[in-house]
């Protein structure tokens, strides 16, 4: 062998492991295979990760999972408006994404049990035409009702029912709210035996009656200005069974109770019961791992999943999650990748790679993001682009116009978004549920993904 041979297969040798070195550094800046769905703040965002790179979408919707099936929660409200009186009653349904039609899983029926009386003795009385910016703004007669989704577990959603009944003529009047529970498959309502059996529910009852009534005494031994205040009303107050919401606590299930009480002017008033670990039935075992767990210090939530972990970083004002996917497939030290900047707080994560969605669920999820978008009128896409020499971020947004609502009838009835009120979980910077007082939430339209 000559020389230049020599040289020529010592020149192999060296690019041959020069290429091999080079190898796991170029795939190594490459985030890990990942698909899933997100739910923070008042959207679900549709996460994938592939050689090809990230790709987030977003899209204002809640969906559940259980028992295989994908289902989205969506509200409506229906408005009846006449010269000296208004009804407007709200409903929650579900529909499976594979199917067209939906499910009504919770109407209350006060408003329109209430409309129909009115009606009745009011034969006469004609419509008003919703696009009439002329009409009365506060009629004799106002009944109406508010439904706020608050949380979702897996075949169980939890909802707040506020109602307001002011009838003219009529000495007494009805301000209450209430919390309640709903099985998202049946539309059954869901009391404490369904949910998790009679020895349990008895126990969680037992609990929760002695809490009302350890508080109720408290309040009459006070002898400050505020107790006074409190006793008047403290008769008011009636323990319901069927008031409570389902919640979790280190990812385990919770109940928490809502006395219903009236005020001495006659608005609704709410003792919210500290929150009570219940034990875990069986149905929670597949919600258990959607729910994000915080570290100790509560400076971090995450997802821990076989090949890899998504991990959410609070700011320092807790309104906003730094989302990030981490990589554990690799010997040494994990890898992560920020994905995106999303509104607080973390609802579920719902892996979608585990077992893959075949080409039919794939479609019909897609479609329902699409109808999602549609309903509210914003649409966002965005993806990084992930190569050895260059990483490219593309943003598509468009603007979608909106259907007239019911062609201007006078009886105006439309769909809307689930909104939920960020007190209605857990907070960012706390790890204990805080208690929402309002229906009336900040929807958040203008907060989408902020950064990739």
């Amino acid at each position: 062998m000559n020389i230049r041979s020599v040289r020529s297969l010592c020149s192999i040798v060296v690019l041959t492991l020069a290429y091999a070195c080079e190898r796991p550094a170029v795939f190594s800046r490459r985030p890990p295979a990942a698909e899933f769905l997100l739910a923070s703040g008042d959207s679900t965002y549709w996460i994938r990760s592939s050689p090809e790179g990230l790709r987030v979408r977003s899209a204002p919707i809640l969906l559940t999972r259980t028992e295989g099936h994908f289902y989205e929660i969506f509200l409506t409200d229906e408005v009846h408006d006449f010269a000296d009186a208004s009804f407007a009653t709200a409903r929650v349904y579900r529909r499976d994404i594979m199917q067209a039609d939906s499910l009504l899983l919770y109407d209350e029926g006060s408003v329109t049990k209430e409309a129909r009386a009115w009606m009745r003795s009011h034969p006469r009385a004609i419509p008003l035409d919703p696009s009439d910016e002329m009409s009365d703004d506060s009629p004799a007669t106002m009944v109406s009702d508010d439904i706020e989704v608050m949380d979702v577990h897996g075949p169980w959603l939890t909802f707040g029912h506020t109602l307001d009944v002011d009838v003219a003529g009529r000495i007494r009047h009805n301000h209450s709210r209430r919390h309640g529970v709903v099985d998202v498959r049946t539309g059954t309502r869901g009391n404490l035996q369904a949910l998790f059996g009679p020895a349990e529910s008895q126990r969680l009852l037992q609990i929760g009656m002695k809490t009302f009534a350890d508080m109720r005494d408290s309040v009459r031994r006070s002898g400050d200005e505020r107790g006074a205040a409190a006793r008047r009303t403290l008769t008011s107050f009636v323990f319901d069974s069927m008031s409570f919401a389902l919640t979790d606590i280190a990812r385990g299930p919770a109940v928490s109770f809502l006395v219903p009480g009236t005020g001495e002017d006659g608005e609704a008033l709410s003792l919210f019961l500290p929150p009570l670990v219940a034990s875990t039935p069986e149905w929670w075992k597949p919600v258990a791992s959607t729910i994000p767990l915080w570290n100790v210090d509560s400076t971090e939530l995450a997802w821990t999943g076989a090949r890899y972990d998504v991990v959410a970083r609070p700011s320092t004002n807790g309104e906003l999650l730094d989302i990030e996917l981490v990589d554990r497939s690799h010997k040494g030290a994990a890898r992560s990748w920020p994905i995106a900047t999303v509104p607080a707080p973390a609802y579920q994560l719902i892996v979608l790679d585990e077992t893959p969605l075949d080409t039919t669920t794939r479609a019909a999820l897609s479609r329902a993001f699409d109808q999602s978008t549609v309903l509210n009128g914003t649409s966002q896409t965005a993806s990084l682009r992930v190569s050895t020499s260059e990483r490219t971020l593309r943003v598509a947004n468009r603007r979608v116009t909106p259907e007239p609502k019911n062609g201007g009838n006078t009886c105006c009835s439309s769909a809307r978004r689930v909104c939920r009120d960020a007190r209605a979980k857990f907070s960012t910077l706390h790890r204990l549920p805080l208690c929402p007082d309002t229906g009336h939430p900040d929807s958040g339209d203008r907060r989408r993904v902020a950064g990739l």
